[in-house]
């Protein structure tokens, strides 16, 4: 009979050495999971707090664009789940206004952050306007 009783205790004993050995200390601790990335939102206002409608926002790293947003009616614009790091954050703005703010400005986007940026325009009192026309007109070719 102790022969019986003996294999199911060893066979006890061997599961519990396997899960000792399986599950982890405080010597071995498992990482949390990390979110790499964050968020840029911002306006683009005048300098009588107007909204720009339809500005390109543009954000580049190493000189790459890796991301283009467009201002909504109230001038704002958002770019979700960018990756952090640095980069430079510029506006395209129409003819015969002026950036009152750094244009293009360096950001640091964080983990699990939301980064803003802000844009001032003015329109410039003696804006040039130009209509470009070619030399020659276009001929017809057969």
């Amino acid at each position: 009979m102790g022969i019986k009783v003996a294999q199911p205790l060893i066979t006890i004993c061997i599961l519990l050495m396997i899960l000792m050995a399986c599950t982890t200390t405080d010597s071995d601790p498992v990482e949390p999971a990390v979110n790499l990335f964050g968020d840029v939102t911002g306006v683009v206002l005048d300098e009588s707090g107007n909204a720009y409608q339809s500005i390109e926002v543009s954000l580049k790293k190493a000189g790459e664009t890796v991301e283009i947003a467009f201002t909504d009616s109230n001038g704002t614009y958002m770019m979700n789940d960018v990756e952090v790091g640095n980069y430079n954050l510029s506006i395209s703005i129409p003819l015969g206004s002026e950036i009152t703010n750094t244009n293009p400005r360096s950001i640091t986007i964080q983990d699990a952050a939301t980064t803003t940026a802000n844009f001032s325009v003015s329109i410039r009192s003696n804006a040039a306007f130009y209509v470009l026309a070619p030399k020659d007109p276009l001929k017809e070719v057969r």
